[in-house]
């Protein structure tokens, strides 16, 4: 089937389409605003773009359920249902195609209408913020173009690899929805095409400059004033797509494309270690690797100092800091710590730790000792993952999950027992207190982008 039906019509795209009927309506819905007027009023137009940055999908998305690497102890999880035979179309965890076609949607309606927005009554200002949001406009595009292709590609039944249709204008109402497939590799192209202009046209970070520093290129066509530079591309916009999270996605896009599941792809392995050192170029290679990035969700110091946007050495790409937060804990803490402990690692994960000089556990030169498995381990098992025995939490709690466990800690002691023996620590502050009766909560933040992420990737395809 090389056609595929979008089902939808937006509300948004609805709410548009049906504007011109606005008279028929005594009074004026006055608390609803038409796309119009965002041209006099920047801050409703930016907050086109701030709805879909609310829908970047999740960094923590779960997935693992749906590998061999986690199960949930959660009975009404969607990734269980499905590896369970119930992977439906009205139960499809992995599905991008509501969320990303909406965003992408958005985002057309914004670079239709963009160059009509008064942005500011300085001339210089106003092309920059004109530039910035077109540049974060394309680079979100992408971004939600590579959810889409990597959730809704595949093999056609007659072996041609195929991709999604290409939404590069807003669909209207009086839009034909039965739109046709682009091939995979004309999708991989449009991707990458957006990126080159917001490569091009975003800093590479957004940071201030100093009152007597040149502004940087491009940026100096528009305007000689770091005052000017630094209101819109200064460090006020941290936490916005840059420049160097637009050279990440690539790196996520070139690897997917040049991957083993889309052999018939043009895009080689070349072209994904390409793009994977264009982003650790900026930090100079492995020099820049960050010695504590493996536990970079429970740096406490780091973590509860984190202000006005500024990175962890580790983090390419992240979300605000939700302080004073304890979702994770609650999700995931075993029993004894107050935690429903929902992410189960399986044995399987557990045995592809190598021990501590390299070997796997199955070469008799790592020295692995059944009778005493996690010692000698590569360390980040104990970062990752509670294990029988670990001792976690506030007060250092010794946890115990085997069948004879005589806590709700134990194998399938009860709903929020473990499924598996072990339970996840990645993502957990262990100093989070999760106790009732004084419940106390942590700094937390969400990666987009990490670089480990991009060494790995930088190491497969370099392999390759």
């Amino acid at each position: 089937m090389k056609k595929l039906y979008i089902s939808m019509i937006l509300s948004l795209g609805a709410a548009m389409g049906f504007t011109s009927c606005d008279d028929l309506f005594e009074p004026a819905q006055e608390n609803l605003k038409d796309v119009d007027q965002m041209y006099d009023d920047s801050k409703f137009a930016q907050g086109f773009l701030v709805n879909v940055y609310r829908n970047i999908p999740a960094y923590y998305d779960n997935t693992e359920y749906a590998t061999d690497d986690a199960v949930t102890n959660e009975t009404e999880n969607a990734f269980r249902k499905m590896t369970s035979g119930s992977w439906t179309s009205a139960n499809d965890p992995t599905s991008q195609w509501v969320n990303s076609l909406n965003s992408v949607q958005n985002l057309n309606l914004f670079l239709e209408n963009v160059d009509k927005v008064n942005w500011a009554d300085d001339p210089e200002t106003a092309e920059l913020f004109r530039l910035r949001t077109i540049a974060e406009a394309r680079g979100l595009r992408a971004l939600f173009m590579f959810y889409l292709l990597r959730s809704h590609s595949g093999i056609t039944a007659d072996g041609q690899l195929t991709g999604v249709p290409i939404l590069d204008h807003y669909l209207t109402v009086d839009d034909d929805f039965n739109m046709p497939r682009a091939s995979f590799d004309d999708c991989v192209k449009f991707i990458l095409e957006d990126l080159d202009f917001a490569q091009e046209n975003l800093p590479m970070e957004y940071e201030s400059i100093g009152t007597d520093d040149p502004v940087p290129a491009p940026f100096d066509k528009i305007t000689s004033k770091p005052g000017t530079y630094n209101r819109v591309m200064g460090h006020y916009s941290r936490l916005l797509i840059n420049g160097l999270a637009c050279r990440a996605i690539r790196s996520r896009v070139t690897l997917l494309a040049a991957s083993p599941a889309y052999e018939a792809s043009a895009t080689t392995w070349t072209d994904a270690a390409n793009a994977a050192a264009k982003v650790l170029d900026h930090i100079g290679g492995p020099a820049g690797i960050d010695a504590n990035g493996v536990t970079y969700y429970c740096n406490t110091s780091e973590l509860d100092n984190l202000a006005d946007g500024v990175n962890p050495k580790e983090i390419i790409w992240r979300e605000s800091v939700n302080k004073s937060n304890s979702d994770e804990e609650a999700a995931n803490f075993p029993p004894s710590l107050y935690g429903n402990g929902r992410m189960n690692p399986t044995q399987n994960l557990v045995d592809a730790f190598p021990m501590a000089n390299g070997y796997p556990i199955s070469d008799l030169r790592g020295k692995y000792d059944a009778a005493n498995p996690y010692a000698g381990r590569d360390p980040r098992l104990a970062h990752y993952i509670i294990y029988n025995g670990a001792a976690e939490g506030v007060n250092n709690t010794p946890i115990y999950t085997g069948s004879d466990a005589t806590t709700a800690d134990g194998l399938n002691k009860r709903e929020t027992s473990t499924r598996t023996g072990y339970y996840m620590k990645k993502r957990l502050r262990m100093d989070v207190n999760m106790d009732p009766s004084m419940k106390q909560g942590k700094n937390h933040f969400k990666p987009r982008f990490r670089y480990t992420e991009i060494f790995l990737n930088y190491a497969e395809a370099a392999n390759e």
